[in-house]
Parts: C-alpha cells; structure tokens; sequence
C-alpha cells in the first residue's frame, strides 16, 4: 500500500489525479491510499510523516507550495514529493526542497504515469537499502550499511550508526523482521548486531565498532553461528 497525499486548491484537478491513481492502480497491480487537501495549511496541520508520495500543486492559498514543502523538509526528509504547476520555470525551485520532479498542467494520463512509474521505483530502491525511523522531531531514513546495531531498553531504542545515533520509540520485534534479510541477528534481548560491524568475540562479548556488547547464555549459539555462515559467505 502506498501512502499518496495530494494538494490543490482545485477540486477538478483532486477529482483528475485521483482517477488517476485509480487508473494506474488496475493497470500496475498497485493499491494506493490517497488523502487530498485543498490547501498546504491544512495539510500541514497534524501532518504525520507516514506518507510515500506527495503531489503539491505550487499556486495554493495562504501558503504556496514552495514554503509548504520547506516546512515539510523540517519534519519529513523522506517523502517523495512531485510538484504540480502551471508554470515550468517555478518548478526549477523544487530542488531546494528535494522535490522529486514536476509535472505541468494540464496533466495528462501518460505523463502521470510516467512520473509515478519512476517515483516508485525510486521508492523501492530506497526501501531496499534504507530504513525508515520516525523520531521526535522528524522522520529519518538510515542508511543499512552504516547501522551497526540497535539498543532497546523498556521500548526506548538507540539506533547506533557509524556517524550519528538516533534515539526512537518502538519494539526491537518489528526491526528485527525488517533487517533479519540484511544480517541482523540478537546477541542478547537488548541488542540487535548487524553481524558486518562484529570485529570479534572474546568470551562472552561481541565487540561492534568501540562498543562491547553482552552476549547472553541462550543467544550465544545461534549468533556465533550465523556470524560464522556470515563471514564464510562473505
């Protein structure tokens, strides 16, 4: 399911993009959750970063698409977002706030499809090698390569990478489901390894990066293990 948020102060052209997705979505085999919203103000009100693509026209009431999306920059990094204008030469400005593309009205199908063909599969290229967090200010995306491990204590998660450490809500379960395909295993309840950063073991301690992580009796097998197939496999 991809989550769409559409915005324009035209109720003809929320009706023409939603038939849209409707249309793409029988002809793609692509299901689609969309919200419309004819203004950036109320769009941005409670704005929750749960969505994967944004159409925003530029011309809006109140508060244009430009300095809708620099607020949306602020707590939202990882939405795909594609400008909607009737003037090509604004949509130029897009790429201060990451947009992804523009498309010029009057919108027609063949375009749209071809701007929602590429956006999903940079969608999907990023899913492959991100993962997303949402922490207390924004939504973040880490790269998987650079994440070295996961601390969890009563629900309060570290996520420890190689430059930064981001602190989050939530249940070490669900990650490890995510990343079990990127070799992620538990050493301990408490710590989920990304087996490439495991530099050794020494007793009954991993050590990752600096950090020197607890093994626990129960896990000891099963991780030594699989960071064995890891390292003979790599």
């Amino acid at each position: 399911m991809i989550n769409v948020g559409i915005i324009d102060d035209s109720q003809l052209m929320l009706d023409t993009l939603k038939s849209y997705f409707q249309r793409y979505s029988k002809e793609n085999h692509v299901l689609f959750h969309i919200r419309t919203f004819v203004s950036a103000i109320s769009f941005l009100n409670n704005y929750k970063p749960n969505y994967d693509l944004i159409f925003m026209d530029i011309e809006l009431p109140g508060m244009n698409g430009l300095e809708a999306a620099h607020k949306l920059r602020k707590i939202d990094d990882l939405t795909t977002l594609i400008f909607v204008t009737n003037m090509s030469q604004y949509a130029v400005k897009g790429y201060e706030v990451q947009a992804f593309d523009f498309i010029v009205k009057p919108i027609k199908y063949s375009a749209f499809a071809i701007k929602v063909t590429r956006a999903l599969e940079a969608f999907t290229d990023r899913e492959l090698r991100k993962l997303k967090i949402n922490t207390q200010d924004k939504a973040i995306c880490i790269d998987i390569n650079k994440l070295m491990y996961i601390e969890i204590n009563n629900h309060h998660m570290i996520f420890h990478t190689e430059d930064h450490d981001y602190e989050v809500y939530g249940t070490l379960k669900t990650y490890e489901q995510k990343l079990s395909n990127h070799f992620f295993r538990r050493c301990n309840n408490c710590y989920l390894v990304n087996l490439r950063f495991v530099k050794s073991i020494e007793d009954n301690y991993a050590y990752v990066g600096k950090d020197k992580l607890y093994i626990s009796r129960p896990k000891k097998t099963s991780f030594i293990r699989d960071l064995n197939n890891y390292l003979g496999a790599n």
